[in-house]
């Protein structure tokens, strides 16, 4: 483990944010979380149990709202270089 750099996991956590869809992930989430469980609390007055469904909505969300944004974008890359294949232009990663 001494061969594990502190920079590393600083720069691994700082970009953490910087990736594709993460961003809008958890932004999603944290509002799902926050109301359902603001909303869950209104209704039923239990502390625990609107905290649970808080934390498992807001997990649901900024998963699936991850997956399917991290989809969307691999299939549009796909069809710019199709695209792009099809003008005769070389691909280069798009």
């Amino acid at each position: 483990m001494d061969d594990v750099d502190d920079g590393d996991q600083k720069s691994m956590f700082k970009d953490f944010f910087n990736r594709p869809c993460m961003r809008t992930a958890f932004l999603y989430g944290i509002g799902g979380g926050l109301g359902t469980g603001m909303a869950v609390f209104l209704f039923t007055s239990r502390v625990k149990r609107s905290a649970d469904v808080g934390v498992s909505v807001f997990t649901a969300i900024t998963l699936f709202s991850f997956v399917k944004c991290r989809y969307d974008r691999s299939k549009m890359k796909q069809k710019q270089k199709r695209y792009l294949e099809l003008q005769g232009i070389e691909t280069k990663d798009v």
